[in-house]
């Protein structure tokens, strides 16, 4: 009696437990099933972060790098100010790239999305030209300066060193440097002849210059904003690039006199002087150059037109900076359109994108190209637009 009662009772006991199994077991998986399905939302929210913190990074990096150059545009030019400056006489701002140093010579063009940066380096070589130069490859003879008595090689004039000399004609070529004879004070550049001869007085300099444009990768498709510094290949500043745009603002108002020295040469508000009645300037008439035309009465009258009423910046779209007159005539092969010389300030507008197309949706507002996202978890494209005033342009003179 005693066994079988206590069998009776073990068998609903072994039940009941095999029953609290199959129960413990279901809830393991459901528990397990829904962590495992938790798992891909918190690492696309984690991936999510991560592609945010690198896009933030990234925006202001660029935007570093870019009003820092921007605010260097056109300056430099110490030993020689008595010219009224680089960026007066030069565009230090271009919407366009340029030819390698020596490389063949083309015409400033307008290109989207392009920024070219000429600024001479703190402390570089500069100085004036003691003679005149017909042969475009006769060596350039520089005048002692208080910057630079001595030694060339000791202000900066050595082999290799990229030059740019222009005058205030509005004429301007790049040169490098192949060789100095400090006996004579001469630089030589056989390598890279200028375009057109060169006065007493034109201004040497080493110039520094800084292209920003928008490359796409071949094989992924992908865009990249690099900058060119004109010495080897272009370098990636910032990867996966949505848009990049650049608008130059300038003054409305054409360039004036000044003033006139004795013997008739002016001083202008911005751009080239007009020369003296007698002095001929490129392919213009007798007196005149790109900027300036002479009245019935002999007196210089702006050609530049008038693009707005006081002095407050206006855009300068591609039809003012392509349409001439040019500088420093129209038939020279580093012309350029001589409202380039207005350019008082950039704006640009830099955007970014996460680099996986897993995160980003259709093309649409939120992403200016769009991926392959079909989770709520996107990272949408970020955008800066900002202001640069470079300091070398920030007043006509």
């Amino acid at each position: 009696m005693t066994g079988a009662a206590q069998g009776e009772r073990h068998h609903p006991h072994a039940g009941f437990t095999a029953i609290e199994l199959l129960i413990s077991m279901a809830i393991m998986l459901v528990v397990g099933a829904s962590a495992l399905a938790l798992v891909a939302p918190l690492r696309a929210l984690f991936d999510a972060a991560s592609a945010t913190a690198d896009l933030s990074q990234r925006l202001r990096a660029g935007a570093a790098v870019l009003s820092r150059d921007l605010a260097s545009a056109g300056s430099g030019l110490v030993a020689v100010d008595e010219h009224g400056g680089f960026g007066s006489l030069l565009p230090a701002v271009l919407p366009d790239t340029l030819p390698a140093v020596g490389g063949s010579a083309a015409p400033v063009a307008f290109r989207p999305s392009t920024l070219t940066m000429l600024s001479v380096p703190p402390s570089a070589a500069q100085a004036t030209l003691a003679a005149g130069v017909t042969g475009l490859v006769d060596p350039l003879m520089l005048s002692p300066t208080p910057f630079c008595a001595g030694a060339l090689a000791a202000c900066g004039f050595s082999a290799g060193t990229p030059l740019v000399v222009f005058d205030e004609m509005g004429a301007w070529d790049l040169v490098t440097v192949s060789s100095v004879n400090d006996a004579v004070r001469g630089v030589w550049h056989v390598a890279t002849p200028r375009t057109q001869p060169y006065p007493a007085g034109a201004i040497v300099a080493r110039i520094a210059r800084r292209t920003y444009a928008v490359r796409e990768d071949a094989a992924t498709g992908a865009l990249s904003l690099t900058r060119d510094e004109g010495g080897g290949a272009a370098q990636t500043m910032i990867d996966f690039v949505a848009g990049f745009e650049v608008e130059l603002l300038g003054t409305p108002q054409p360039p004036l006199v000044r003033a006139v020295d004795d013997e008739g040469w002016s001083w202008t508000t911005y751009g080239p002087p007009p020369p003296p009645i007698g002095h001929g300037a490129g392919a213009w008439p007798d007196g005149e150059n790109c900027v300036f035309a002479r009245s019935a009465e002999a007196a210089p009258v702006p050609r530049l037109a008038t693009l707005g009423a006081g002095h407050a910046l206006v855009p300068l779209a591609e039809a003012e900076l392509t349409d001439g007159p040019w500088c420093p005539d129209a038939l020279a092969a580093r012309r350029y359109d001589a409202d380039l010389l207005r350019v008082r300030q950039a704006v640009i507008t830099l955007r970014v994108q996460v680099a996986s197309t897993m995160l980003r949706g259709p093309a649409g507002a939120l992403f200016a190209r769009g991926g392959t996202g079909r989770s709520r978890v996107r990272v949408p494209d970020r955008e800066v637009r900002f202001a640069v005033t470079p300091r070398s342009l920030g007043a006509e003179r």
